[in-house]
């Protein structure tokens, strides 16, 4: 089984945790917001049991191109040539990217994240407009 979809928008990490000066913590606005967003994209797209299993879980994060690998004047609007090959190496991390996703489809797509034995990250420039592209596999037969 295959379960795949894509979250519109520039791709968004795991912000960390907030503490309160007297103890406790909480999870900031942000995460709150983009976690019910991939949750509510997940559940169009998959409304199964709870996956059991091993399971593979690969994230695609096309970013926005910065202004600066555009050309400009009567050239505006074309990619400068020693930019079309690059990948971002800018914010936000790969791994904080996984752990937003993996966080948000707890308990909606697979019981626990412990599950996920293999996991792919990768960010590239978006063509046309910035996404997430998420693939979720169970690693054999589960």
């Amino acid at each position: 089984m295959k379960i795949e979809f894509s979250i519109p928008g520039e791709p968004q990490p795991l912000r960390r945790h907030k503490h309160r000066r007297f103890g406790g913590g909480y999870d900031p606005k942000e995460n709150v917001v983009n976690k019910g967003a991939i949750q509510f994209l997940a559940q169009a797209t998959y409304s199964g049991p709870l996956l059991t299993g091993p399971l593979s879980l690969r994230v695609v994060a096309y970013l926005a191109r910065p202004k600066n690998h555009y050309r400009t004047g009567k050239n505006a609007g074309q990619l400068k040539a020693n930019f079309a090959a690059t990948s971002p190496t800018k914010t936000p991390d790969a791994d904080n990217l996984a752990k937003l996703i993996m966080d948000a489809l707890t308990k909606v797509v697979w019981g626990d994240d412990k599950q996920i034995t293999r996991l792919e990250v990768e960010k590239l420039w978006a063509d046309e407009r910035p996404e997430t592209t998420v693939e979720i596999e169970a690693i054999g037969g589960a």
